[in-house]
């Protein structure tokens, strides 16, 4: 339901994006003014201008959308090598972008861009925005797991969910008609058919002592789908319950055959309590989501592809679906709905933080146009130093970067495509909570 809590939300993600992106953006130029190489614009969004002012040499401005950013540094692309031939079906992108970005430079103060600045100083310039949004994920976590606490599954139930997604026990649901009738195999829950209610704390399994919502799980994963007995405390008194777990895939549907199972469960949300993190552990948990980040970027080929075949079965997404921008306001506003207005603020920051994780680890992928490739550019022309002076060749001309734009713009373009292939997805086929 979208009421004036979701349009709050979706606000305060957008305005947690633009700040995002604002400070990305800022890494980049403060490090260049430094270097004292001229920065012409500064602007926030894509699209036409809401707002620009021009202070000094730089004009700085905000656009409409807030999908990204942009930072002009003079002299992004050297002269071209004297002799050199473009070539290819490129050629004219090549010289015309060669000819903008010399243009680009005050006269008489060549010294002044980018490509004549040492290989570190463009290393700092290009990784200041990359590591700026890794400062941001730190601070943004901190602030929710040290300064408001995690909200963390314990051993009671949160909420019994009645129906397996994707089930004719939800197909009922959905029609209003009673599904008081309909057993495991129809997809009705676990949980619900035992009777389990909201508010009951796990004392035990199989007569185990469970305290945890670690345990728990455990307890019932290591059931592999056999009847297992649980004793739970209600209302003051101790109830003990049997009940057969259900194996789901990684999605949370019902497995349809054995080899895919990713867990057993019994259909239901832990209950949380408020707990509090010190610096150090929230800092681990930062780094625990870089890692995990990371390890989705090499995947983002079959993710992609993943989500497209969903748009034409209508399978239900899992946690781990690409998502766009639409996607993540999708979410935000779930979130919202479904928690009280003193976790909104938690749920608002530690998705903040992850998009902030996100733009780190996406950067740091050595292509071009994304910042990593230009990192790895500056690298290469260090390498490059290096080896002129062990040979006495004195300093090489700066690296002709713009011969990499052919594979900036089909990266790009690629880019693009993902992005509107996304939010296609997500308004179409949107990941459920």
């Amino acid at each position: 339901m979208f009421n004036i809590m979701s349009i709050i939300t979706v606000l305060l993600v957008a305005l947690g994006l633009g700040l995002s992106i604002a400070l990305h953006e800022l890494g980049h130029m403060l490090p260049a003014k430094a270097f004292k190489v001229p920065v012409p614009e500064y602007m926030i969004g894509f699209g036409p201008k809401i707002w620009s002012k021009t202070i000094g040499e730089t004009e700085y401005g905000v656009k409409w959308v807030w999908l990204g950013g942009g930072t002009q540094i003079s002299g992004m692309y050297p002269p071209k090598p004297e002799g050199y031939v473009d070539k290819g079906p490129f050629k004219e992108i090549i010289a015309e972008s060669r000819e903008e970005s010399l243009a680009e430079i005050p006269a008489g103060q060549e010294y002044r861009a980018f490509y004549n600045i040492a290989w570190y100083k463009k290393i700092c310039v290009m990784a200041g925005g990359i590591f700026t949004n890794l400062l941001l994920a730190f601070i943004f976590f901190a602030i929710a797991f040290c300064g408001l606490g995690a909200m963390t599954p314990n051993n009671s139930i949160g909420n019994v969910t009645k129906c397996m997604a994707g089930t004719v026990c939800e197909q009922t649901m959905n029609t209003g008609a009673d599904i008081s009738t309909l057993t495991l195999k129809d997809g009705v829950s676990p949980a619900e058919l035992a009777s389990l209610q909201s508010g009951d704390v796990f004392q035990s399994i199989n007569n185990t002592k469970v305290t945890t919502f670690a345990e728990v799980q455990g307890a019932i994963n290591d059931s592999k789908g056999k009847q297992i007995s649980a004793t739970v405390l209600r209302d003051g008194k101790e109830v003990t319950v049997t009940v057969s777990p259900v194996g789901v895939d990684e999605n949370g549907a019902i497995a349809s055959n054995a080899s895919n199972i990713s867990r057993y469960v019994l259909g239901f949300t832990p209950g949380t309590e408020r707990q509090y993190m010190s610096l150090a552990q929230s800092a681990e948990m930062t780094v625990q989501q870089v890692g995990l980040t990371l390890q989705i970027i090499p995947q983002l080929p079959v993710k992609l592809y993943e989500s497209v075949a969903s748009l034409f079965t209508g399978e239900r997404r899992g946690s781990g679906s690409l998502l766009s921008i639409i996607g993540v306001g999708q979410i935000a506003v779930e979130s919202a709905n479904q928690a009280d207005t003193s976790n909104l603020a938690y749920i608002l920051l530690t998705l903040i933080g992850s998009l902030n994780v996100a733009l780190f680890s996406f950067n740091l992928i050595p292509l071009l146009p994304l910042d990593g490739g230009h990192v790895v550019n500056a690298l290469y022309e260090g390498a490059k130093g290096l080896i002129y002076r062990i040979r006495g060749k004195g300093k090489p001309a700066p690296s002709d970067v713009a011969r990499t734009l052919p594979i900036a713009i089909i990266c790009g373009g690629l880019l693009i495509l993902m992005m509107v292939v996304t939010v296609l997805v997500d308004i179409v086929n949107p990941v459920k909570l």
